[in-house]
């Protein structure tokens, strides 16, 4: 039996086993089988939480009754904006601060306020540059940061 070890990470020999996948298939030219141990993607819980805000509270959804959600141009802005950025640190801190509102994601508390100190430092200084001063993207990550400060109230 081959194994083959395949990893999307440059240092493979730092997996651990809990985000491994096993692939076994038959060898084309023999009938040896062939492993390949695969590398699960693995995801930052700010990653995680990004998704559910998204999809629970940024999204704007239309019914013939009612409109559910806000920030619809959120997601746009957020996937065009560069990893560390102040736009994408704020969602991270408003939607751990939403998700740790949930009775059993309490725990999260500490990383939204964390997230949210990293935030307003990248926001000191970006509030300092004239041209980041008045983008959309600091509007917007200023406006997440109010409702940030309103939902620990």
């Amino acid at each position: 039996m081959n194994v083959t070890i395949a990893s999307t990470s440059p240092q493979s020999g730092s997996c651990t086993y809990d985000n491994m996948a096993l692939i076994q298939r038959p060898s084309q030219g023999n009938l040896v089988a062939s492993t390949t141990i695969c590398q699960q993607p693995t995801f930052s819980i700010e990653e995680e939480v990004v998704d559910v805000y998204f999809r629970n509270f940024a999204r704007l959804y239309k019914t013939q009754d009612t409109v559910r959600g806000f920030l619809p141009f959120l997601a746009p802005m957020y996937g065009t904006s560069s990893k560390g950025s102040l736009l994408r640190t704020a969602t991270h801190a408003a939607a751990l601060c939403a998700i740790s509102q949930l009775p059993d994601q309490k725990h999260l508390q500490f990383r939204a306020a964390d997230t949210y100190g990293k935030a307003m430092r990248i926001a000191a200084g970006a509030l300092q540059d004239p041209l980041q001063a008045t983008s959309d993207e600091t509007l917007q990550a200023t406006l997440l940061l109010c409702m940030y400060e309103v939902s620990i109230r």
